[in-house]
């Protein structure tokens, strides 16, 4: 039965572990302007660098989503980034 506890405890420390290197990132993407947009799988949201790419919530969703490879669920939405960098699109994830 100890040894039952101190198996249950070191799961435990490791998942503390775990969460604690987890890094929440500073950003809001409701700050971002995005425009509605429809294609071959139907409707989504662009933020077009052209006109969000200075705003500091942009860029640091664009670094999130490349340290993601490009991609990246979050908040019930699914972003991606466009082939060139050609901004960043999202859906909602059903």
């Amino acid at each position: 039965m100890r040894d039952h506890h101190y198996a249950i405890a070191d799961a435990l420390d490791k998942l503390v572990q775990t969460k604690a290197k987890t890094v929440t990132r500073d950003y809001d993407v409701e700050k971002i302007r995005w425009i509605e947009k429809s294609g071959p799988k139907g409707p989504f949201q662009f933020a077009d660098p052209k006109t969000e790419g200075t705003k500091p919530d942009f860029k640091a969703l664009l670094t999130d989503l490349k340290e993601h490879n490009g991609r990246l669920r979050q908040g019930g939405m699914f972003y991606w980034i466009f082939p060139d960098a050609a901004g960043i699109g999202r859906k909602i994830v059903k």
